[in-house]
């Protein structure tokens, strides 16, 4: 198991988006206390059904090396800078939160390639990703989206 994560981590520039996904829900880290204990080490958060509070999530930013993040049904409402911090990140699923709308400091994401954003608040691809060379794929399924999203409009596949 250990050769397999070594080897993972040697290619991961070149994995896709939907290979983050398999990966992640064999390798992630389940609480948030023992990933800040880790430090630089952990590169895959999953919290869920958790409510965190915004110095729990203000903390998460100090996982310089997280390269998935998973924080569903966490009471999420609006994201912080923290969010800025995690330079690495290539997948960020904030599935089942309150979240209507995205900062526009997001795009200093530069390394994401999945954005998971089902059953929130949106109604449209929020104008801080339209431009996002990085992403290739972003999820926006449950929201109550108020027009269709015509395929290519974006630089990314939008599932909805």
């Amino acid at each position: 198991m250990k050769y397999l994560l070594l080897v993972l981590c040697l290619f991961a520039p070149t994995l896709k988006a939907q290979d983050w996904q398999t990966l992640m829900r064999h390798q992630a880290t389940t609480s948030l206390e023992q990933a800040l204990k880790d430090g630089d080490k952990t590169q895959f958060l999953h919290i869920k059904k958790t409510i965190l509070t915004p110095a729990q999530l203000q903390s998460i930013g100090k996982l310089k090396n997280l390269k998935v993040l998973k924080l569903n049904k966490t009471g999420i409402n609006v994201l912080g800078e923290w969010l800025y911090q995690l330079e690495n990140l290539q997948v960020l699923d904030l599935s089942f939160n309150k979240l209507g709308a995205l900062p526009p400091g997001f795009a200093q994401l530069t390394k994401l390639k999945l954005l998971t954003l089902n059953n929130n608040f949106f109604t449209d691809v929020p104008p801080a990703i339209r431009n996002m060379a990085s992403l290739e794929k972003v999820m926006l399924k449950g929201n109550a989206l108020v027009a269709i999203i015509p395929k290519g409009k974006y630089p990314f596949e939008v599932v909805w």
